[in-house]
C-alpha cells in the first residue's frame, strides 16, 4: 500500500514537471492572439526540452502548424462560393496639407454573415486595405490615379498591418495571413478586389471615401502617416482634381483648423457619401454621379441648403464660383459586397428531374 502511494506520488511529480508552466503558456498565447489554451500546451509540449519550455520554438512550432492546417483547409474549402464580407477603404492621405492623395478600396469575401462581422476577418481586412493603400509604393505596376491591382501579384505582397505588433520579426505575405485566417475560423476567405490611389503627373488631388453599414477603426500611426479605416457592405472612394485658390489646401502651409480645408474635406466626404449611397459606376453620363441630386450633400461643405435640389455638377459648379476655384471628380469605385460573387445554381425541382430523366426536358 506505501509502495502503490509513493508510486503515485512520484508519477504525479513526473506528470506536473513535464507540463508547460501558465507563464509560458501566457506568454504564448500573448505572443500569438487568438491561440487557445489546449493548442498553447501543445505547442510548448512539443517543444519542450530538458524540462525547460521553449515560447519561441513553440511559436515556430505553432506557425507551421498553422501553416499546414490553413493549406489543408483551403483546399478543402476551395469550391465553396464567397458572398459575404466588408468592403474596406484605407487612407493614408486626402491630399491636403502637404501630402499627396493615397488611399485603397478592397473586397474580401466569406461565406457566411456571421464571419464577416468577426474581429479576426475585420483586422485582416484592416490589414490587406492599409497594405494596398502603400502598395503603389513598392509596385513599378501601379498606373494611373486610381488603379485596380492585379489580385494574384498583390496576394504575394509582403502584408503591412495596420497597426504594427510590436516585436513582430516574420513578414507574412497577403496570401500567408489570408490562410492563417481560413485555418482559424475553418470558412472560405477570398481577397476579389483591390483598388490603389496614388498621387500622379504632379498634380494636385484630394480624396474622399465612405463605408456604409459598419464603424471606422480608430486611426493607426505610422510616424508621420496615420491611416484611417472603415468598412461595410457598401463603400466608395473617389478622387478629384483641385485647381485655383483651393489648391493652397494642399500645401505644408495650410492648418488643419482652417475653414477652406474643412469645406473641402467636407465636399469629399459629401461626393463619397452620394456615390455609396446611390448606385453608380461613372462619373459622367446616364444616372453617373454628376447628373444626379445632390442628396448627400453635407452642410460643413459650405454651400446653401438649396443646393440639394440641383444635380452633382450644378452644385460643384456653384461650390467651385464661391471658393474661386475648380473641383473635378476624376476618378471613382463604387463597391457592394458580394456584386461580383458566382451566384448558386438553382437546384432542379423533383419534376424537373423526372423529365431529364424520361427525355422530356
Amino acid at each position: 500500500m506505501l509502495r502503490a502511494g509513493v508510486r503515485g506520488l512520484c508519477t504525479s511529480r513526473i506528470v506536473r514537471a513535464a507540463r508547460p508552466s501558465i507563464q509560458s503558456i501566457s506568454a504564448l498565447r500573448k505572443a500569438v492572439p487568438g491561440t487557445s489554451m489546449l493548442k498553447a500546451r501543445e505547442a510548448l509540449a512539443a517543444t519542450r526540452t530538458n524540462d525547460t519550455d521553449h515560447v519561441e520554438a513553440a511559436i515556430e512550432w505553432l506557425e507551421a502548424h498553422r501553416a499546414a492546417d490553413g493549406a489543408k483547409r483551403e483546399a478543402k474549402v476551395a469550391s465553396r462560393i464567397t458572398a459575404e464580407g466588408t468592403i474596406g477603404v484605407c487612407t493614408l492621405s486626402d491630399g491636403l496639407l502637404g501630402t499627396g492623395a493615397r488611399a485603397s478600396i478592397i473586397e474580401l469575401n466569406c461565406e457566411t454573415d456571421f464571419v464577416a462581422r468577426n474581429d479576426m476577418f475585420g483586422a485582416l481586412a484592416r490589414d490587406i486595405a492599409h497594405t494596398a493603400a502603400w502598395f503603389p509604393i513598392v509596385s513599378a505596376a501601379h498606373a494611373g490615379l486610381l488603379s485596380d491591382v492585379d489580385v494574384a501579384t498583390f496576394l504575394e505582397c509582403p502584408l503591412m498591418p495596420f497597426e504594427p505588433v510590436p516585436g513582430q520579426r516574420d513578414v507574412q505575405t497577403v496570401r500567408s495571413a489570408i490562410s492563417a485566417v481560413i485555418a482559424r475560423l475553418g470558412e472560405k476567405v477570398a481577397l476579389t478586389r483591390v483598388a490603389s490611389l496614388a498621387p500622379v503627373d504632379h498634380q494636385v488631388h484630394v480624396c474622399g471615401s465612405f463605408a456604409h453599414g459598419t464603424a471606422a477603426a480608430p486611426p493607426a500611426p505610422h510616424g508621420p502617416v496615420t491611416a484611417a479605416f472603415a468598412s461595410g457592405r457598401i463603400a466608395s472612394l473617389l478622387a478629384a482634381h483641385v485647381q485655383g485658390a483651393p489648391t493652397a489646401c494642399a500645401q505644408r502651409t495650410a492648418q488643419a483648423d482652417d475653414a477652406n480645408v474643412k469645406q473641402l474635406r467636407a465636399m469629399m466626404r459629401s461626393l463619397a457619401r452620394q456615390a455609396a449611397g446611390f448606385p453608380t459606376a461613372s462619373i459622367d453620363g446616364e444616372d453617373a454621379l454628376l447628373t444626379q441630386p445632390f442628396a448627400m450633400l453635407l452642410p460643413t461643405a459650405g454651400l446653401d441648403a438649396s443646393v440639394h435640389e440641383q444635380t452633382v455638377r450644378d452644385a460643384l459648379q456653384i461650390w467651385s464660383q464661391k471658393t474661386q476655384g475648380q473641383l473635378d471628380v476624376a476618378a471613382l469605385r463604387r463597391w457592394e459586397v458580394g456584386e461580383t460573387a458566382t451566384k448558386p445554381q438553382a437546384e432542379a425541382s423533383f419534376a424537373d428531374q423526372v423529365k431529364e430523366a424520361a427525355g422530356l426536358a
